[in-house]
């Protein structure tokens, strides 16, 4: 099975069992109302039930529910190499053509089509069109249709009953002089049918909502480390290829200037010279850059640190670090954690060179870290203009930037949020225009605290 097909079988087998989650607190739920429904119908309104055939198809349903429950906990659900979708689907639809079953059976032992709990036909059917597909859904309903046509034929007559009080005239002629016990058991029925059927389908639509949004935002994840990818492919070959021409250039470009400066050592050529040298410098601190920030870096493997040390490591050498004021909190000090070291300050500290070009001269960066509930928080705070919703919104995203051309690629944010994620962590922005901008990085303490950390 390749990786698309398991993923969906994955899916589709988490949206089975949250269906086979509410069906079995269903039957359950149903189970105990047949029992309160029986007892108070045999003792209290007089009516001959045979009990004890009633109490052995309940306790066939205890049963069969019991067995539903521990397969449901057990190898069901441990992937779809060992349980597959087909026959889990399987297992479930046979479990409602058993319930339609028994209901019939319960219908026969008291009054087949005259009980007018036969409305439950019509729950099982919704049921199915909810969590089944629709070729399970044509079984029940065909088993329905036929269960209930065999009862019309093949039942036990319960005793007929009379009214058991007076309506007022206007319905009393309506009714017949009453309200049978018949209309009251039907009024019941109505009620009690539309409350599962509203409840099972609002939860479970619910449900499959929230699994939909998850599986979303793991798909925009699969995504971004798709093109993460792909940029550390580009980047490793940029640098490869252009690796030899750049050398060859700078010893040329330092030969020119050599031989420039001899004749000249203030002249406009050997100016140039030293120019060519520079850029030259400068488009391989780019592509190494590239290649780090790519990805390389977040493979490094975990290593004990605390939260000073990966401080220092991610200020070391910054330029503007006179104006990052860094406040720790003492419940954060001294604990050491288990971390790559140098991928997570490298996202740090572009968090922070962003917020020390944002702020530009006119105030400090602050850098609070505290810890709330297992979680550490590390908050960049800068002095800049903020950000308008749009670009807030977009932030993050790869190759996306405010900055001049040349001034920046538009990775940093978004390769900080791959770092931070792949830590368990988020990255949450806060901005408003003129009003500055604060950086919040969440890790999970504790987790990262152990040894088996991602």
């Amino acid at each position: 099975m390749n990786e698309p097909d398991l993923a969906a079988d994955q899916h589709y087998l988490e949206r089975i069992r949250i269906n086979c989650s509410w069906i079995l607190k269903l039957r359950w739920a149903a189970t105990l109302g047949q029992l309160a429904t029986i007892l108070p119908v045999h003792l209290g309104l007089g009516i001959a039930l045979p009990l004890w055939p009633l109490f052995l198809v309940l306790l066939l349903e205890a049963l069969s529910n019991l067995i539903l429950t521990r397969w449901f906990n057990g190898v069901a659900w441990q992937g779809p190499e060992r349980a597959q979708p087909a026959h889990v689907e399987r297992v479930l639809g046979s479990t409602l053509l058993f319930d339609l079953l028994l209901l019939c059976l319960l219908l026969f032992l008291t009054g087949g089509p005259t009980n007018p709990f036969c409305i439950f036909f019509l729950v099982h059917i919704v049921l199915s069109a909810v969590a089944l597909s629709a070729r399970w859904t044509w079984r029940l309903s065909a088993l329905a249709l036929i269960c209930l046509t065999g009862l019309f034929f093949y039942h036990l007559p319960l005793e007929p009953l009379e009214p058991i009080y007076d309506l007022p005239a206007g319905l009393g002629r309506f009714f017949g002089g009453g309200l049978s016990i018949y209309l009251q058991g039907l009024a019941v029925a109505f009620i009690v049918a539309v409350l599962v059927i509203a409840v099972f389908t609002t939860r479970l639509s619910k449900a499959l909502a929230e699994l939909e949004a998850e599986l979303a935002a793991t798909r925009t994840r699969h995504a971004r480390s798709e093109r993460l990818e792909a940029l550390g492919t580009l980047a490793a070959g940029a640098a490869h290829e252009l690796a030899s021409p750049l050398s060859t250039i700078a010893v040329a470009a330092r030969d020119l200037e050599l031989a420039l400066t001899r004749d000249d050592p203030l002249g406009e050529p050997a100016e140039d010279a030293r120019l060519i040298r520079q850029e030259v410098s400068r488009c391989r601190a780019i592509l190494d850059l590239m290649a780090s920030d790519a990805g390389q870096s977040t493979g490094d493997s975990l290593v004990p640190s605390s939260v000073d040390e990966l401080l220092d490591q991610a200020l070391s050498d910054l330029k503007g670090r006179d104006r990052v004021m860094v406040e720790v909190e003492p419940a954060c000090r001294g604990e050491e954690l288990i971390i790559p070291r140098r991928a997570l300050a490298l996202a740090v500290r572009q968090i922070v060179k962003n917020a020390l070009d944002a702020s530009k001269e006119r105030g400090p960066v602050r850098i609070r870290v505290t810890r709330t509930a297992g979680e550490l928080h590390l908050t960049v705070v800068d002095q800049g203009s903020g950000m308008t919703p749009r670009t807030l919104s977009r932030a993050s995203e790869p190759f996306f930037t405010t900055k001049e051309p040349g001034q920046g690629m538009g990775l940093g944010l978004f390769l900080s949020q791959t770092v931070v994620a792949r830590l368990e962590g988020r990255i949450d922005f806060e901005s408003s225009e003129n009003e500055g901008t604060s950086v919040r990085v969440t890790l999970p303490f504790d987790r990262l605290k152990r040894v088996d950390a991602p």
